[in-house]
């Protein structure tokens, strides 16, 4: 399966060598972990957290200084009553100045009714995406819903790279929201502030980053009252605020 691949190729795949693409970021480490269960899923976001609490409590010496999570995955006709503990995890994650953008259902239908986890996760320090095309269009393929769903990012006709290491188009949610995770650590990157202010007040960080993220993102008239925000992420934007 080179869904993986692709998502990572999406968010950071090395760029100018002539290689083909440009990832999110050109340069930058990503801590993978491969989940196919809820309880899979579960280990994975808590082996992230304490590979944070490690790098702050050790002052840098140990774990890893992660600032976003992205999962191009989910539990399709699931509710937070269904699936409680995960939604739990993500205020935990927050807490550790982790926010996590998760990739909503690939089908045209509100989550509130059609069911999505974690898109419909009650947590400030998650922030769910829809897919939206070049042309600033929501794809028809792609869940909304005017609460639960916050932003887009587009993640039609991408090129990616599959694990065979061939470059291919694809197309879906699970490749909107890594532009939205990796925008997140490129923005990191370029303001010292906001590191320092995640290294002593993570979840502060965290919220000042997820209102960077929605305020700085362009206004759609096709995604009013399809998500939260009404607004499709524009890294440049957030960059600047």
């Amino acid at each position: 399966d080179s869904h993986g691949t692709q998502v990572l190729s999406v968010i950071g795949a090395r760029g100018n060598n002539q290689k083909g693409i440009t990832g999110t970021n050109q340069h930058i480490r990503m801590l993978l972990c491969s989940a196919g269960t809820s309880d899979q899923l579960l280990k994975c976001y808590y082996y992230f957290i304490r590979m944070k609490r490690e790098y702050l409590s050790s002052g840098g010496d140990r774990g890893a200084f992660m600032v976003s999570s992205n999962l191009s995955a989910g539990f399709d006709g699931y509710f937070p009553d269904d699936l409680p503990l995960v939604c739990q995890v993500y205020d935990s994650l927050g807490q550790a100045g982790i926010l996590s953008p998760v990739a909503t259902i690939n089908e045209n239908m509100d989550i509130a009714v059609a069911g999505d986890i974690p898109g419909l996760c009650p947590s400030n320090f998650m922030l769910t995406v829809t897919n939206s095309d070049r042309f600033d269009q929501k794809v028809f393929e792609a869940g909304y819903n005017a609460i639960h769903v916050d932003l887009s990012a587009c993640g039609e006709e991408i090129l990616m790279y599959n694990r065979f290491g061939e470059l291919k188009e694809e197309s879906g949610c699970s490749f909107s929201s890594p532009h939205v995770a990796g925008a997140i650590a490129q923005l990191y990157q370029f303001c010292p502030k906001l590191t320092l202010l995640n290294k002593q007040d993570p979840s502060a960080a965290a919220l000042q980053m997820r209102k960077f993220i929605l305020e700085g993102g362009d206004p759609l008239p096709t995604l009013a009252g399809l998500t939260s925000s009404g607004r499709r992420l524009n890294a440049f934007k957030s960059l600047a605020a």
